[in-house]
């Protein structure tokens, strides 16, 4: 068994709150805002107020999306709500919950791996910066609204690989399906671990997490910029476009992205990975992890597509 940590809680009109300076004691809390076109929870106002006056670090809201209204309505829904509570400030992110709605008992057909990268696409936006992550699971469901076969999230995961996810997994068991592997498999910066774990502040058991990557809550939060080189053309691997551009931040992170979503990497394994080579004559020059073996970048305060190093030296 592995012991994640209590980081926050994630929360609804269906968990009472009892005492709000020991229920909102955590770095992140976040709160349901809306679901479907028309649904605000009655809630979201006065515990949002809350969690801002006490200062809750990493505060964010989040929409239920439903398979049975329009894209463009549930984010037009989403968005007056927070609006209509002071905007997206400093501090504060918008989240995409992802699951089987129920209706009068029966399940509806799953929303679509698209209709979720609409939604993120209509967000961002609105919002003008890196603002958005998605929550959901393995355990989604293939939709029955396309026409393929293959589960929403794991399709939805191979198209956005750097997207910011918060996973849900209630196994903290140690083997290959537990929570804590299954979150690196899929690059998890969120583990929702539990969902009935008695917390003070609340009437009964909530949903809690572990946070495992805090920098990019802080990009989403617009609590840590990260300059943005100007986007080059798409470098294209075998895996398909995985970069459009790299950046090494003071402490010496390597920062990889598509101009949205943003991704720190551990090891120069990783950024073997991400990135390729491209020799065209006076274009982008990257790394590649086919070909070029990448073990250290020295001396480069800020890359891009036009400058890059390895080992400190030009390539």
């Amino acid at each position: 068994m592995v012991t994640p940590r209590n980081d926050g809680t994630d929360t609804s009109h269906w968990n009472t709150l009892t005492n709000s300076k020991l229920a909102f004691a955590y770095p992140l809390g976040s709160l349901k805002a809306t679901e479907g076109k028309f649904y605000k929870d009655y809630t979201f106002p006065a515990r949002w107020r809350i969690m801002r006056e006490q200062g809750v670090k990493y505060r964010g809201a989040y929409h239920w999306v439903r398979p049975d209204f329009s894209i463009a309505d549930q984010a037009a829904n989403f968005i007056k709500t927070i609006e209509a509570n002071g905007g997206l400030l400093k501090g504060e992110f918008v989240q995409i919950d992802w699951e089987v709605t129920l209706k009068n008992g029966v399940a509806l057909p799953v929303p679509t791996s698209r209709q979720i990268a609409e939604f993120q696409d209509r967000l961002l936006q609105r919002f003008g910066r890196p603002s958005v992550i998605v929550y959901s699971s393995d355990w989604l469901p293939d939709s029955t609204l396309d026409a393929d076969s293959r589960r929403e999230f794991i399709e939805w995961r191979e198209e956005n690989p750097d997207f910011p996810l918060w996973y849900a997994n209630y196994n903290i068991g140690t083997g290959s399906q537990g929570g804590w592997i299954e979150t690196t498999k899929y690059g998890a910066d969120v583990w929702q671990w539990s969902s009935t774990r008695i917390v003070p502040g609340w009437a009964a058991g909530v949903d809690v997490n572990h946070v495992f990557s805090w920098k990019t809550l802080d990009i989403i939060t617009n609590q840590l910029i990260i300059p943005q080189p100007a986007l080059i053309d798409p470098v294209v691997g075998a895996t398909g476009v995985r970069m459009l551009y790299c950046y090494i931040d003071p402490n010496g992170t390597v920062w990889v992205g598509n101009g949205l979503a943003r991704r720190a990497l551990d090891n120069m394994d990783q950024f073997a990975q991400y990135v390729y080579l491209s020799t065209t004559n006076g274009g982008p020059r990257l790394l590649s992890g086919g070909g070029v073996a990448v073990t250290g970048i020295a001396g480069v305060s800020h890359v891009d597509g036009i400058t890059i190093e390895a080992l400190g030296k030009p390539i």
